[in-house]
């Protein structure tokens, strides 16, 4: 099984797009509607591939060699109870399952325009996997895709920044006013902070660590 990332979490502005094509916002957040082919191209011949988005962080092992999913397997977006949407910054994907539906899939962004800004199944790609394969998905450990409001959590595998990104955090845990002005975005991510500002902090200071020893001459 092989970890896939993207190389963007596509644009938070979206969010005061609604009604428009958020192919054009965050593009980038569709390339994991190419991944089995992509596979398939390539020639990985991988049962499951695990895909992980771009603003997560790795923080312990990673064991999925026993789960098993018919098309794909994914943790709750928002509340860590409710299953009936699902997250997909990372997602135990069925790769032959998921080159079976890629047409009918691909229709179906169309036929939407591209637009799933709305409440109840996540902005773009995600809103996409989350009608297209409602009901379908399997449940993947939140351990998988923890996010920072549900608390600081010391055996999370993966760590999802989902919303606020490690380098607005600092400015967000400190500018607490509601100026005016501020866009729609800005305060959604304000909002989100506060739920635990706490994890927030030690998971973005985390964060920052990693990038220190990733760009340092020691770890090249």
């Amino acid at each position: 099984m092989r970890c896939v990332f993207t190389l963007t979490d596509g644009n938070p502005e979206y969010l005061q797009n609604r009604g428009k094509k958020s192919l054009e916002f965050c593009a980038g957040t569709y390339l994991r509607t190419e991944i089995a082919n992509a596979f398939d191209y390539y020639g990985v011949k991988d049962r499951y591939t695990l895909f992980v988005d771009v603003d997560t962080m790795i923080l312990n092992e990673i064991d999925l060699d026993d789960v098993e999913t018919s098309y794909f397997a994914a943790s709750p977006d928002w509340d860590i109870s409710d299953w009936s949407s699902v997250g997909t910054g990372v997602m135990l994907i069925n790769i032959e399952r998921m080159k079976r539906d890629y047409p009918k899939l691909v229709q179906h962004l169309i036929k939407h325009n591209f637009d799933f800004a709305f409440d109840g199944n996540g902005p773009c790609s995600q809103g996409a996997w989350n009608t297209f394969f409602r009901g379908k998905w399997d449940r993947l450990d939140p351990l998988y895709d923890w996010k920072p409001w549900w608390g600081f959590n010391p055996e999370a595998k993966v760590v999802h920044f989902s919303g606020p990104k490690p380098k607005e955090i600092p400015r967000l845990l400190v500018d607490q006013t509601n100026k005016k002005g501020k866009s729609e975005s800005e305060e959604i991510k304000r909002f989100v902070v506060n739920c635990n500002r706490e994890a927030f902090l030690r998971y973005s200071s985390m964060w920052e660590e990693y990038r220190k020893i990733s760009e340092s001459k020691d770890f090249e």
